[in-house]
């Protein structure tokens, strides 16, 4: 009976050193930080803290001034057909976009050209399309 004690100790002696030496890195391959007690926020992801996440504020507010420059000047040109100054602007990543229908082609380069003058030469994507009935 002595040597069935002794074999089933050592088995639980055995298993229980292989759990303290595997254990750790079984929970380290399985996703988790052994160090990093596992919270509800350790799900969330990690927001960037540095000069990344303000230069992308810094873009986007650059984008956002861009996009009214070109809405004021499209605004201010009375000579612009009804259609034109309903014309979308989106600027992203200093790209612009025009979107929309335009009365005719000259109104359709004028835009573009108000766009480019903001924007820069190779920076404005034109979508708009020429309407065939006038408003």
């Amino acid at each position: 009976m002595r040597s069935f004690f002794q074999r089933f100790s050592m088995w639980l002696f055995a298993i229980g050193i292989f759990s303290v030496a595997v254990g750790p890195v079984a929970v380290t391959a399985a996703g988790q930080d052994p160090q990093r007690p596992d919270t509800y926020e350790s799900s969330a992801p990690e927001k960037p803290n540095g000069p990344e996440s303000a230069e992308r504020s810094k873009t986007s507010s650059a984008d956002h001034l861009m996009a009214q420059k070109i809405q004021k000047a499209i605004a201010s040109d009375e000579s612009l057909s009804a259609l034109a100054h309903k014309v979308q602007v989106t600027v992203r990543s200093g790209k612009v976009t025009l979107e929309g229908k335009v009365a005719s082609l000259p109104e359709r380069n004028k835009l573009m050209s108000k766009a480019t003058n903001i924007a820069g030469a190779g920076n404005v994507v034109n979508k708009m399309r020429v309407s065939a009935i006038t408003e």
